[in-house]
């Protein structure tokens, strides 16, 4: 298996957008070691309240003095150039250049993360302390790029287990020259897709890579009703490279993909942060928006906009940490691990089940007869509604374990009650 560390280094430099060749190309090389990942593409257009953008395409881009040295060039970075910038080669007075320059006065040596995905504009990014050195009145200002009419990629390995209830992984692929986000999202997504693949499993697992926003967009509009079908949890992996504390984020608290995390977490002792939900800021704001209602939970370390490395250059590979990264690996194969032993039991009736028949209680109806153990039985029964697990039942009943192992034993023997 590749290493994390070299998968990192040949992924970095790969410039990536909203919907781009190079996006194939990230998730050709994510194949080379997953086979069964495959590579797909959203052919329509209109997605809800947006749209799919054309695909962009980039092959330079600089600006020039007139004697010919280069002051900017995409070639040493990606961030230098306006994300979708429309093509452009002309000498243009200091002025009109300025105009166009896009950077950030409290991070001076930084290079901002800067896109226009859906107005047409050319621009570059730049260093603020680099500006003093555009002093010439005229300068030539190059952008090779085009836009084509093709469908947005994304990929997607799914997992077939014992059970057709499914648990998603997702991250976006869009970001170029940028490493805790998200380049560190697609390889822990790649870790758990690689040490997945080839297991025989309890539950379904679905891996997916997206263009952020529009990509997750796209997906709920393709397979909405699959996913209200047969989704258990759903996480959302973003900036899970530089830090040891996880930190999750769901609008929703009483769902599996929630309690999941929650369980492990506390079962192993690992701290972690539950943040509001109005600290969110990826897909886990499509999967869960209304109408949608998915339960999907963000899983982020340094998270967002609160780190000061975030958006710039200064998130590179020196600030995505390999040992941090593996960290999060760790947890997330505990969480995996900690769902395949997890029992979820359904219903075989419509409506309470008759106990007295089956000789669990007695015919005898009193307020005075009733046993703990029928009252334990019936709200037991109660929660077999596929939104709970055994862990999450005896928490609600606080009941030991093997008064849970108890009534489950009684219940399948009458056939009341089934795993999914």
């Amino acid at each position: 298996m590749i290493s994390a560390k070299s998968l990192s280094k040949e992924l970095f430099n790969i410039h990536r957008s909203l919907n781009s060749s190079n996006n194939i190309k990230t998730l050709n090389i994510l194949k080379r070691h997953i086979k069964k990942l495959q590579v797909k593409y959203f052919k329509f257009k209109k997605v809800f309240d947006w749209k799919i953008p054309d695909r962009w395409e980039i092959k330079s881009a600089y600006i020039k003095k007139l004697n010919g040295q280069k002051l900017i060039d995409i070639n040493d970075n990606k961030l230098h150039v306006l994300q979708y910038s429309v093509p452009i080669n002309k000498i243009l007075k200091k002025k009109q250049l300025l105009r166009n320059l896009y950077f950030q006065k409290n991070k001076p040596n930084s290079i901002p993360y800067v896109t226009s995905y859906y107005k047409k504009r050319w621009g570059f990014c730049v260093e603020y302390n680099k500006l003093k050195k555009i002093n010439d009145k005229y300068y030539k200002v190059h952008i090779n790029s085009k836009f084509e009419k093709k469908p947005l990629p994304y990929g997607e390995l799914y997992i077939k287990g014992r059970s057709k209830k499914e648990i998603i992984f997702c991250t976006y692929i869009c970001h170029p020259n940028l490493g805790n986000d998200n380049l560190s999202g697609i390889i822990l997504n790649f870790l758990l897709a690689f040490y997945m693949q080839k297991k025989k499993t309890n539950f379904s697992y679905r891996f997916l890579f997206l263009s952020e926003t529009i990509g997750s967009l796209a997906y709920i509009k393709k397979n909405l009703k699959i996913l209200k079908k047969n989704l258990l949890a759903g996480y959302v992996l973003s900036c899970v490279g530089n830090g040891k504390k996880i930190n999750i984020i769901s609008k929703y608290k009483e769902n599996f993909s929630y309690n999941f995390l929650n369980e492990i977490f506390k079962i192993k002792k690992i701290r972690f942060n539950d943040l509001k939900w109005n600290k969110r800021g990826s897909d886990e704001r499509q999967f869960s928006s209304p109408n949608v209602n998915l339960p999907f939970v963000c899983i982020t370390k340094k998270r967002f906009t609160e780190f000061k490395e975030y958006h710039s250059s200064k998130d590179d590979l020196k600030f995505l940490k390999v040992i941090d990264l593996l960290d999060s690996f760790k947890k997330m194969k505990m969480l995996i691990n900690h769902i395949e032993n997890s029992e979820i039991y359904i219903s075989n009736l419509k409506g309470e089940p008759m106990l007295s028949k089956r000789k669990i209680s007695s015919s005898l109806v009193s307020s005075f007869q009733k046993t703990n153990i029928q009252d334990n039985i019936i709200n037991f029964f109660d929660l077999c509604d596929g939104h709970n697990s055994l862990d999450m039942i005896q928490n609600k009943l606080k009941l030991k374990k093997k008064d849970i192992l108890r009534i489950v034993k009684i219940l399948k023997k009458q056939n009341l009650i089934r795993k999914i």
